[in-house]
């Protein structure tokens, strides 16, 4: 018994340190700026982008038309420091629209 206590306290001993403290999700940021075709209809241009400065991250994204569900779900790989990836305008011709973040892993 002392012997798997001891195993356990090592293998949490020897993550990294990183491992227990980062959550995927606190590092992914929604962001908006102005572009013509999204300002003509009334909207902004929504991006999304990973603040963590070394470690890439996986993420699934869930899209909505007026607070429902389209059933659409994207998912892309953010670089540390890359450039924020374009989704799309918060307005369209059948009116807002939106991203939610379904699921974020740290890509190996």
């Amino acid at each position: 018994m002392r012997a798997t206590a001891a195993l356990c306290v090592l293998a949490l001993l020897t993550q990294p340190a990183w491992a227990a403290d980062d959550e995927p999700t606190t590092y992914v940021a929604f962001v908006q700026e102005p572009a013509a075709r999204c300002v003509q209809l009334g909207g902004m241009q929504v991006l999304v982008k990973s603040t963590h400065p070394s470690r890439a991250i996986q993420i699934w994204l869930d899209r909505y038309q007026l607070g429902v569900g389209t059933g659409d779900r994207s998912r892309a790989l953010l670089a540390p420091g890359g450039e924020p990836e374009p989704l799309g305008c918060t307005q369209n011709l059948t009116g807002a629209q939106e991203w939610r973040l379904a699921r974020a892993r740290f890509a190996e």
